[in-house]
Parts: structure tokens; C-alpha cells; sequence
């Protein structure tokens, strides 16, 4: 039963979540990332027009799409709206990660800081104000992650059942909106079995939920088919996993260098996910002996040079999704600062350094205490979730590996000692304060995206130029593309890209601007401008 305490964490929780989206101002109808291609349906429902996808998608979405129809609904629809709808996930996804470490059975602070720790995360909190599936996703694995936790960690049979049974429902909705969600009902068999007490009671019903699970992903791909029209882009990355096994399978060098490739980021951006745990996981990992820290940090040096190696740094490059060398989200027009190789290694450093810990904190606790059933659950469950994602020719992003660092980290929260409350007090303070800078890189980018969508806006109206002859950066253009064209092409060809006239840009010497807009940039630091300009 939740404490008092409890019910006061989940109210810092629910403060944290409104005060973030109060500042970073969830307002404006643009697009962000690829908004485009998931909020247009709802846009056009909410229309009149019916539920009608758009070719930029590669997995089912009807969870997400669902809530966005209820949510416009009540609310009307709006990009602004949609993103209050994404800050609900959020919370959710904190409170699923509070909830699992509270039946990991660690205190109250620690299940707070772990908690906290998500919004501590500029990935995170920058993914918070997009309708992308990455929050939503997350959230629905995290609750059934934490259902599934509760039934295998119970004593009481008729709890456990419910627990189980939640866990169920809300594994088919995951399942409804990514099909990675698979990754669960997989976890959850390999934690059963495992356990000879845990075995004997849940795994028929863990192998049933897995068989379901599998034959719901061809289901809702059935039912997209045979309702709307599949969008072209549905099994693309389904093919991009089948041609990299097929190189690894004809033993191929560059198929080995993608995935180790994936994997090192995996593991950079899991590090860096745990920051603010620092203060719990440097005490924990002392009592690993001396050669096997060393050999660990070394270990971390040797993911730092094979990222470096398949350029797939922490910051810029592939990666770019999300954090970047200029702060939260890419800019997306032309003229972008050059990337920092300085910041980029700095950042890959930290976060390869950061895992070592996390690994010797997860060893040592190993030590002292046997893999618990929900343990294994949430392990095995991270690493089966990235999988697909290192195991595929596609462009892979630190967004990839967020939900893979929650679960990895809060499995091995669960193995931290009894007596991690003794720091858990600096790793609220470090929390709030990543949470702060978290939330003011975002907000800065918000006001960044504000302008640029201003300066369109003054181009068709002032300047009466057409919206499709402005190239205003990747999710502006699409989202007019889609607009004036429903069954057209999941995504803008470069040929059309390079036959728009005008073009938003950071200023070019020589080169004059029909129109431009001042920002501030970098929290007032640095004053910016965009300019429109006659290519």
C-alpha cells in the first residue's frame, strides 16, 4: 500500500511535470520532428475527414491516435494540445519508473530520484514537447513493466493475478502503438523461468501473453490494411533488420561495424541517461575489486573509441535526434553550426564513463543479493527493446535508447544496497538541477522553433509568398506537403527540396535576406537570426 510518503512523492511528481510544461510553453501549431506525419491524422479527424493515415509511419500508432482523438475531443485539436497530451505520458512514465522501484523494494527517496531522473533527461524532456511515440511508448511499457514487477514480487495470490492482468492490458496497448513493445512479454517469460517458485504460477500464463503478443502485431498490421491504406513506409525498418542479418549471416565486415556501432551508442546514451544517480551509484560500486573497476573504466574507453570510430558520437552526426551540439532538437534549416568534435567526445566520454559505473553499482549489488524475478524483467526487457534498433541499416538516434536506459537503470536501481538513502539527498539536488537545465535547453529551443515558424508565417501573409515555395526545414515542409497532397509520398524528394525558390537560413555573408527574424539564443547568451533568402 502507498505510504504517506509516497503520496507525497507522486505530488512532487505530478508539481515537477506541470511546472516543465509551464516553462518551456507548450503553445504554437508547428510540427516538431516528425509530428507531421503523426498528428496530421488527428488533424484530419478532428476535420471531419475521417481517420486517415499518413505514409510517414512504421508502426501501428492506434494507442497513440486514440488518445489524440479523445484528447482533441475534449480539447480541440492543436500541435500545442498534442504535446500536453505527450506531458501526460510523461507523468506517467515517471510514476510507472516510481512504482517499480518501490516494489524493488528501495525507499521512498531513492524511488523518487529514479523518477526524477527521467526528467533530468534533456532527451527526455525534449521528447516531451513532440507527439512523437517515444513518451507514449515508454509510458504504457513502464506501467506494464511495473504491473508485471507487482505480480511477480506479491505473495498474495489475488494481487498478484490483478497485477498480472493490468500488465496484460497494457502490454497490448504498447504493442498497439510499437511493435518493440514485444520486448515485455519476452522479458517476462525469460524472468520467469528462472524462478522455481515464480515458474511454477505464472509461466503458462507468461507463454500465453507472449503468443498473443506475436500474433497481435500481424493483427493490428491486418487491421491498418484492411480499415486505411498501410503506409508505404510501414516495413521499412523491418527491412533494414532483415538485410543486416542477412550480411551478418554471409559474414560481412560492414554489418558488424553498423552494429557494434548501435551498440556503443546504447551504451554512451544509457550512461548519460544516469547523471543524476551518480551520487547513489559511485558509493554502491566501491566494493567491486580494484582490477575489475579498472578493467570495466577500461572497457568504457574502448566503447568511446568505436563510437568515435562509427561516428556515432553522443551529440551531432547520425544521432542528432534529440540532443546536439547546439543544445535540444536540431535547427533544420540551412547554415547550421558546425558540429564540436570537442563537445561531441566530451559528452561520448562522460556517458561511456557513467555505464562502467552503473555496470560495477549493478556487479556489486549482484553480489550481495540473487537476480529478483522483476529484476531480470527489467534487464532483459532493455536490452530486447534496443535490439531491433542495433540490429538494423537505419538511422539510429539517441531517442532509440531512452526507454532501454529507464529499464536497464531501474533493474539495476533494484540491486543498489538498503542504505542508498544515505545519498540519495545530493542525487535530488543533482536531479533538480539537470532537470533545470533540462527544461531551459528545451525552452530555448521551443522559442527558437517559435521564431522560425513566425518568419514563415510573415512570408505567405506580409510577403504573400506560397507555403511550398519556402523551404522552412524537414517537419515544415512535410507537414505542407501532406496537407496539400494525402496520398503523396511519406516525405519530401530532394529534387522538389531543391527547386524551392526562398529558404530559411541562418545569415549568409553576400547573400541578402528578403525577410529576417531576431532570437535569443542559449538562455539570452547570444542573439541569432533567421533569415529568408532568395536561393
Amino acid at each position: 500500500m502507498p505510504t504517506p510518503a509516497d503520496r507525497r512523492n507522486l505530488l512532487i511528481l505530478m508539481l515537477v511535470t506541470m511546472a516543465i510544461a509551464v516553462t518551456v510553453d507548450l503553445r504554437g501549431d508547428f510540427a516538431i520532428n516528425d509530428d507531421w506525419g503523426y498528428s496530421t491524422p488527428i488533424r484530419w479527424w478532428s476535420e471531419g475527414v475521417g481517420l486517415h493515415l499518413t505514409n510517414w509511419q512504421s508502426m501501428p500508432l492506434l494507442t497513440q491516435l486514440a488518445a489524440g482523438m479523445g484528447w482533441s475531443a475534449l480539447f480541440g485539436f492543436g500541435q500545442g494540445a498534442l504535446r500536453a497530451l505527450t506531458m501526460v505520458f510523461a507523468l506517467g512514465a515517471a510514476v510507472g519508473a516510481y512504482g517499480i522501484v518501490r516494489v524493488l523494494k528501495q525507499p521512498e527517496p531513492v524511488a523518487l530520484v529514479a523518477a526524477l531522473a527521467l526528467f533530468a533527461s534533456p532527451v527526455f524532456v525534449g521528447l516531451g514537447v513532440t507527439f512523437m511515440s517515444d513518451i507514449p511508448g515508454a509510458a504504457l511499457v513502464l506501467a506494464a513493466a511495473f504491473a508485471f514487477a507487482l505480480a511477480l514480487s506479491t505473495p498474495l495470490a489475488g494481487r498478484a493475478w490483478r497485477a498480472f492482468a493490468a500488465g496484460t492490458i497494457l502490454t497490448l496497448l504498447a504493442l498497439a502503438l510499437r511493435q518493440t513493445a514485444i520486448a515485455l512479454p519476452l522479458a517476462l517469460v525469460a524472468a520467469v523461468a528462472l524462478d522455481r517458485e515464480v515458474r511454477r504460477r505464472f509461466l503458462g500464463p507468461a507463454l500465453a501473453l507472449l503468443i498473443v503478443s506475436a500474433l497481435s502485431i500481424p493483427a493490428f498490421e491486418a487491421l491498418i490494411a484492411r480499415n486505411w491504406t498501410l503506409p508505404v513506409t510501414y516495413h521499412a525498418k523491418t527491412e533494414a533488420l532483415i538485410a543486416l542479418l542477412g550480411d551478418l549471416l554471409r559474414a560481412r565486415p560492414h554489418a558488424l561495424r553498423t552494429m557494434a556501432g548501435a551498440l556503443a551508442l546504447a551504451v554512451v546514451q544509457i550512461g548519460l541517461f544516469c547523471l543524476p544517480l551518480l551520487p547513489l551509484l559511485w558509493p554502491a560500486s566501491r566494493p567491486v575489486r580494484l582490477q575489475v573497476r579498472a578493467l570495466t573504466f577500461a572497457g568504457a574507453l574502448a566503447v568511446v573509441a568505436l563510437t568515435v570510430v562509427t561516428g556515432m558520437m553522443a551529440l551531432g552526426g547520425t544521432t542528432g535526434d534529440i540532443l546536439t551540439p547546439e543544445g535540444i532538437g536540431p535547427r533544420l534549416i540551412g547554415g547550421a553550426a558546425p558540429e564540436s568534435p570537442v563537445l561531441a567526445l566530451l559528452a561520448t566520454l562522460i556517458g561511456a564513463e557513467l555505464a562502467a559505473l552503473l555496470f560495477l553499482a549493478g556487479w556489486a549489488g549482484f553480489a550481495d543479493k540473487r537476480l529478483s524475478p522483476a529484476v531480470v524483467l527489467l534487464l532483459a526487457a532493455g536490452a530486447i527493446t534496443y535490439a531491433p534498433h542495433a540490429l538494423a541499416y537505419a538511422a539510429v538516434f539517441d531517442r532509440y535508447a531512452l526507454l532501454p536506459a529507464i529499464l536497464v537503470t531501474l533493474g539495476v536501481i533494484g540491486l543498489l544496497p538498503s542504505d542508498s538513502t544515505r545519498w540519495s539527498d545530493a542525487a535530488l539536488v543533482l536531479c533538480a538541477i539537470l532537470a533545470v537545465g533540462a527544461t531551459a535547453l528545451t525552452r530555448d529551443f521551443m522559442d527558437w522553433q517559435r521564431h522560425r515558424y513566425a518568419l514563415v508565417d510573415q512570408a505567405t501573409t506580409l510577403l504573400d509568398l506560397p507555403a511550398d515555395q519556402i523551404d522552412a526545414g524537414f517537419e515544415a515542409n512535410n507537414l505542407v506537403q501532406i496537407l496539400a497532397n494525402p496520398e503523396g509520398a511519406a516525405t519530401l524528394p530532394p529534387v522538389f527540396d531543391a527547386t524551392q525558390p526562398y529558404r530559411l537560413s541562418r545569415p549568409v555573408e553576400g547573400v541578402p535576406a528578403i525577410a529576417w527574424i531576431e532570437v535569443d539564443a542559449l538562455f539570452g547568451l547570444r542573439r541569432e537570426r533567421i533569415d529568408l533568402i532568395a536561393r
